[in-house]
C-alpha cells in the first residue's frame, strides 16, 4: 500500500533537493580543490606524461622555501597584508557611510537609493 507525502514533507523534501545542489556544487567546486590544494603544498609534485601528476612527500619543505630563498614572495605578501590593513577597515567605514545614507531618514535618501541602484540598471541595459 503507497503512503501519500503530506504536504509538509513534500516541501521539506523539495527544499532539501534544491540546498543539495548547491551542497555538490560546493564541494566540487570549493571544497575539492582547497583540500587539494593543501595536499599538492606539502608534495613535490612532478608532471609526467605517461604517469600523469608524481606527488612525493616533502613536509614543510615548500613553506620553508617560500619563507627564506624567494626575495618575491616575501615581497608580495608585504604588500599583501599592507593593502589589507589599508583597504579594509577603508571599505567598512565607506559601506557604514552609505547603508546609514540609503536606511536613514534624511533629506535625498530616495536619491542616494538611486545613485547607489544605478549601477545595476545600467548593466541591465544592453542584456535587454
Amino acid at each position: 500500500m503507497k503512503r501519500k507525502l503530506t504536504n509538509k514533507k513534500r516541501e521539506a523534501l523539495a527544499g532539501y533537493t534544491f540546498i543539495m545542489v548547491w551542497i555538490i556544487g560546493f564541494l566540487l567546486l570549493n571544497l575539492f580543490p582547497l583540500f587539494a590544494s593543501f595536499y599538492y603544498s606539502f608534495n613535490d609534485i612532478i608532471i609526467d606524461g605517461e604517469k600523469g601528476l608524481i606527488a612525493t612527500f616533502s613536509g614543510f619543505k615548500n613553506y620553508i622555501d617560500a619563507f627564506t630563498s624567494d626575495p618575491i614572495f616575501l615581497t608580495a605578501l608585504g604588500n599583501y597584508l599592507l593593502d589589507v590593513a589599508i583597504y579594509l577597515p577603508l571599505i567598512i567605514i565607506i559601506s557604514m557611510i552609505i547603508a546609514m545614507l540609503l536606511n536613514q531618514k534624511i533629506k535625498g535618501r530616495g536619491f542616494f537609493r538611486a545613485v547607489f541602484f544605478l549601477p545595476v540598471i545600467i548593466s541591465s541595459g544592453p542584456v535587454i
